[in-house]
């Protein structure tokens, strides 16, 4: 009989858990999947460069990054948010390899994708229960495949109502876990951490918790984007 080939739990470790090194690297991963999504919608013709934003929102536990760009169809979200390393970006983009979504899980105790896509009246929602997936990891007896805890630990709605004229992609990490939130949900650590490594050009920090940036869609820059203007969200209360 032929060997069956098993994707081992120690996937989801990694990707998860241990690949991603610094604990601000999130913010990078999550930023940079934002930009990509707002440079495919700019070329689409979705929105202008004017009315492109990624949006930071650090509060007490939790963390968003949400961005309006293309969004994730209704009929390709659950494939694309569940799937690893089967990404069909475009291979100029520096997202190209879809791994690194999973980053956050390592974090909190759960990780939220929202997403909808423009001219659909429904949002996707995925939640990956990472408390579970973290016990099932760590356990030297339990033999999971990576695909098998995939989808016994998570759960999809894509029946929610939404504005057909809606479109983004928001990643929220919730329940942040207290020996990484002085650093992760330290506003300053990520306005200084994203100046040196995503492509943002500005001279600003967080006000009431938010972090709006503007794209500059400039023809001339090599695969990243580049942001400036940076203009504040009064966050809704």
């Amino acid at each position: 009989m032929a060997h069956q080939t098993k994707i081992g739990k120690k996937l989801i470790q990694m990707l998860m858990f241990d690949l991603y090194g610094g604990n601000l690297a999130i913010y990078r991963e999550y930023v940079q999947n934002a930009s990509d999504s707002i440079h495919s919608a700019i070329k689409q013709g979705i929105l202008t460069p004017e009315e492109a934003h990624i949006t930071v929102n650090i509060e007490m536990g939790k963390i968003s990054i949400e961005d309006n760009g293309t969004g994730i169809s209704i009929n390709d979200s659950e494939r694309i948010l569940k799937d690893i390393a089967n990404s069909q970006k475009d291979e100029s983009l520096a997202g190209r390899f879809g791994i690194g979504r999973l980053s956050g899980g390592g974090y909190c105790r759960t990780l939220i994708f929202e997403t909808s896509q423009k001219g659909e009246d429904k949002k996707s929602v995925l939640h990956f229960n990472v408390d579970n997936i973290r016990q099932i990891i760590y356990d030297a007896d339990n033999q999971m495949s990576a695909s098998e805890i995939i989808d016994q630990n998570t759960f999809f709605d894509n029946t929610i109502d939404e504005d057909a004229d809606k479109h983004y992609f928001k990643v929220t990490l919730k329940g942040v876990l207290s020996e990484y939130a002085n650093i992760i949900c330290n506003e300053q650590l990520v306005t200084d951490y994203l100046r040196e490594v995503a492509p943002i050009k500005f001279e600003a920090s967080f006000k009431h918790n938010i972090l709006d940036c503007e794209i500059d869609n400039d023809e001339n820059a090599e695969v990243r984007d580049y942001y400036n203007n940076l203009d504040y969200l009064q966050k809704t209360i």
